[in-house]
């Protein structure tokens, strides 16, 4: 996620590509961060197969991708994110140890995704 409006606009949100889970959700830690406004709750069901309410917020979710960006032809232009989404996104009901952003498939069928050795390239 961007980190444009992090307090001193200073580090950004891990996320996990998560092509098992349908629906992109958030740590606690992101919406507490940002200050989010709850605008709902809504219902998961994470693998236990127990039904949890969560909080839901509305967001937008870019991917940093550079800040220069060479084009074909010599030309250059400044970008730092793939285009995203407005999204609704459910709070996760824990904090996990290793990411804030948990993206399902909602968000990452919006790009063309390779896996080249051992590393995700995203593009859109």
């Amino acid at each position: 996620m961007p980190n444009s409006n992090l307090p001193n606009n200073n580090a950004g949100f891990v996320a996990l590509l998560d092509t098992g889970a349908q629906l992109t959700s958030l740590s606690p830690k992101v919406p507490q961060t940002l200050g989010l406004m709850q605008i709902g709750t809504g219902t998961i069901v994470p693998a236990s197969g127990q039904h949890i309410n969560v909080p839901k917020f509305h967001v937008r979710i870019d991917i940093p991708i550079a800040t220069n960006v060479q084009l074909k032809g010599g030309g250059q232009y400044q970008s730092a994110y793939l285009q995203g989404k407005d999204m609704d996104v459910f709070q996760l009901p824990f904090q996990p140890p290793n990411y804030d952003v948990l993206l399902g498939m909602d968000f990452i069928s919006l790009f063309h995704i390779t896996l080249f050795r051992g590393r995700f390239i995203l593009s859109n």
